[in-house]
């Protein structure tokens, strides 16, 4: 009836575990994949809300919080919960109308771009003012050379950290952030 199947495993103490992260270098790289599958259409639930009220500033705080730690799941969004909220919903908005088409045109100005120049080191670390995760900007020298990494094209920094060879009439990248 059931008939016995050996079973190979590979004990192999030298495998190396992490070399999946990468592609080896007979990976292909320029050669055609099939196209990922058609995005699955979502249908999201359309509230119409009563009209938000100007100059509405009957809840506190603590009831804020209270209101917005009581929801646990999406079922627990209700119209009373956005009426008391004082949200405005617009549905149906078109992609382009949610972002702006120059997102760093909505981004406040850099620390360097709008105050005056400061004497010495101790003013400067002191006078920095802080990014929204509490730690202070980074120098200007600092901040144009991550940007200009951060700049290069994904394909040739991706060659670069698998060492493949740079494509043909394209230089190496040569970024020191590169983490293999």
């Amino acid at each position: 009836m059931w008939r016995r199947v050996p079973l190979i495993v590979n004990h192999d103490i030298n495998a190396n575990p992490c070399s999946l992260a990468l592609p080896s270098a007979s990976s292909e790289p320029e050669k055609e994949r099939t196209p990922p599958a058609d995005a699955t259409p979502l249908d999201f639930p359309a509230y119409t809300l009563p009209d938000a009220v100007p100059d509405d500033s009957d809840s506190t705080l603590r009831d804020l919080f209270i209101q917005l730690a009581s929801i646990k799941r999406p079922q627990d969004i209700s119209i009373d919960r956005f009426k008391s909220l004082n949200l405005h919903v617009d549905s149906d908005v078109d992609v382009r109308q949610m972002f702006p088409a120059d997102p760093a045109g909505s981004l406040p100005p850099l620390p360097w771009e709008e105050e005056p120049d400061i004497k010495s080191a101790e003013d400067e670390d002191q006078a920095r003012p802080l990014m929204s995760n509490g730690l202070p900007y980074p120098p200007r020298d600092r901040f144009e050379t991550i940007r200009a990494e951060l700049s290069l094209d994904s394909d040739d920094t991706f060659r670069e950290v698998a060492r493949l060879p740079p494509r043909e009439g394209r230089s190496r990248v040569r970024e020191g952030r590169i983490q293999a």
